[in-house]
């Protein structure tokens, strides 16, 4: 009898493990219009609105959700804001001197933590400075730091900041967020890479603008390439719970979908066709999924051992 119960009690165990391990799947978030209505919309792969997430602020080039949900957005060019949502209502923090070039597929954003970073280039008139900007959520000063380069996007690994720039858009910059230090530089493959994201392991992907998409080791080294032809990339993002990849091309020519793998990929349409997408960037939200299943196994499961008990 012992042993009968023993072996139940491993299946349940097993299958809890195997439902939790398929706990959450990759939605991605969209502006979205819609009869004349702007919004950012949460999809599921399969092209179903999840649901609306509020307005879309006109004039954004890049968006991040943080751990909490939250919204946050690099929203115009010469005088730029960070916009943060919170319940559903926004609110705005700038700094002197932060710009980008007039160019839709520049202009990148990332949250670390109570820190969101952007990237700063040098313009005409009052937006000289460069670098990299760090705003606080919780309201702190802005910081402007990496002062010598000038980049197009920025992403972080959960443990450091890294910034995409270089002649033609070919090495990634590495900052410690604790005090803001250059650490190493990376060389990427290829040229015109428009966009970058990072694994926690280090690993790179990287989009160009002739329509690649690039695995790279952290050091750089090229491990696997996939390219879509006719495509100029202006943002990838990376789901690393799931391995999904979703690609922003320039020209509003679509939203395309692979995974770690890069052995295929398909474009991103939503079932209803009214909805549009005015956009070259697209971001992901990873959406816990608890199964009734898995609380109603570990309700069994607690009580035989209380009974064996």
């Amino acid at each position: 009898m012992k042993t009968v119960k023993s072996t139940l009690l491993l299946v349940l165990v097993c299958l809890i493990t195997s439902v939790c391990a398929g706990a959450s799947q990759s939605h991605i978030i969209l502006p979205v219009t819609q009869g004349g209505q702007n919004f950012f919309g949460e999809f599921a792969l399969d092209g179903s609105l999840v649901r609306n997430l509020g307005s879309y602020p006109g004039g954004t080039r890049d968006y991040v959700p943080d751990e909490q949900g939250n919204l946050h957005t690099y929203t115009g060019t010469f005088n730029p804001s960070m916009m943060s949502q919170n319940n559903g209502s926004w609110t705005s923090q700038t700094y002197a001197g932060w710009s980008t070039v007039n160019n839709l597929s520049y202009g990148g954003i990332a949250v670390l933590g109570n820190s969101v970073y952007v990237t700063d280039m040098w313009t005409a008139y009052d937006g000289n400075p460069q670098g990299i900007v760090r705003f606080s959520k919780n309201g702190g000063a802005p910081v402007r730091f990496a002062t010598s380069i000038e980049p197009i996007d920025v992403a972080t690994e959960g443990s450091y900041v890294y910034a995409l720039s270089g002649n033609y858009w070919n090495s990634l910059s590495v900052y410690n967020p604790a005090d803001l230090s250059f650490m190493r530089n990376i060389p990427l493959v290829g040229t015109d890479v428009r966009s970058i994201a990072v694994k926690k392991n280090g690993e790179l992907f990287t989009a160009d603008w002739s329509g690649n998409i690039c695995h790279l080791s952290s050091t750089g080294q090229l491990l696997d390439t996939l390219t879509i032809p006719g495509m100029t990339f202006s943002d990838i993002n990376l789901d690393e719970e799931t391995g999904s990849i979703v690609l922003g091309t320039g020209f509003g020519r679509g939203i395309f979908l692979t995974d770690e793998n890069l052995d295929s990929y398909r474009q991103f349409t939503a079932s209803d066709p009214s909805l549009g997408f005015p956009t070259e960037f697209a971001s992901f939200q990873v959406v816990p999924e608890p199964s009734i299943l898995a609380f109603t196994g570990l309700g069994l499961m607690c009580a035989m051992v209380r009974k064996r008990k």
